[in-house]
């Protein structure tokens, strides 16, 4: 999902007026370019028509993603304009203007990544294979739209995730990574804090919620947290 959804915003900026320079930068940047045809990123204006294609696509993908081919129940959970919603919250993200001596700076947008779903329990590193791929694919995105990016994950995904930014992004992402809840100390619940305040949005990507006792399960309902 996560690498449709990269596809799908930077097509949603292509046809928005309003970031037309933006468009022009990934276009042409080789650091950040995504791999989109020239048609596709081909700035045009945006009439009510562009927007309805736009949408008709992304909708139609939505379901695409949400046929449910596992059979685990998905389909009660899936809100019928989601996609598109979330499609132009992530293209759209403001600029701070802070003042200095200087006169005002122009902050980019802060984008967080959260990720990490060590569901193999017997290996070392525990780390699945979906969550990597998927927080690239949005890096690679947030990128092109010019903003910061860092991924936070647990300590025990640092070696998988790390490998994954350094191919992918080198130093333009930040790798961020805290230890279980229990074993937090102080300064990191306040490093965590000061990343959520800093951040104008935090993504989730295949990252695992707690249940109603607070533990965190697999599709097996092995309890991640215990181990």
């Amino acid at each position: 999902m996560a690498f449709i959804a990269c596809l799908l915003i930077i097509t949603w900026i292509a046809l928005d007026t309003q970031h037309s320079k933006q468009v022009d930068a990934i276009r042409f940047s080789k650091e950040y370019r995504c791999d989109l045809t020239r048609n596709n990123m081909a700035h045009t204006d945006s009439s009510n028509d562009d927007e309805a294609a736009v949408v008709e696509v992304i909708n139609t993908l939505q379901d695409i993603i949400g046929t449910d081919a596992g059979g685990r129940g998905m389909k009660s959970l899936i809100v019928p304009g989601d996609l598109v919603d979330a499609s132009r919250v992530f293209a759209k993200l403001p600029i701070t203007q802070k003042s200095n001596n200087q006169g005002a700076l122009a902050i980019a947008p802060l984008v967080l990544v959260v990720s990490g779903f060590p569901c193999c329990v017997q290996h070392d590193p525990p780390t699945e294979t979906d969550g990597p791929p998927g927080t690239m694919a949005i890096c690679k995105a947030a990128l092109a739209l010019g903003y910061r990016v860092k991924v936070v994950t647990d300590d025990c995904n640092r070696v998988v995730f790390q490998a994954a930014v350094d191919e992918s992004h080198g130093d333009l992402v930040q790798l961020v990574t805290f230890p279980p809840e229990p074993n937090m100390t102080t300064d990191d619940q306040a490093k965590l804090k000061e990343l959520a305040n800093e951040a104008n949005l935090i993504v989730a990507c295949e990252r695992a919620g707690p249940g109603k006792d607070g533990h965190c399960y697999t599709m097996r309902a092995i309890d991640m947290t215990a181990k």
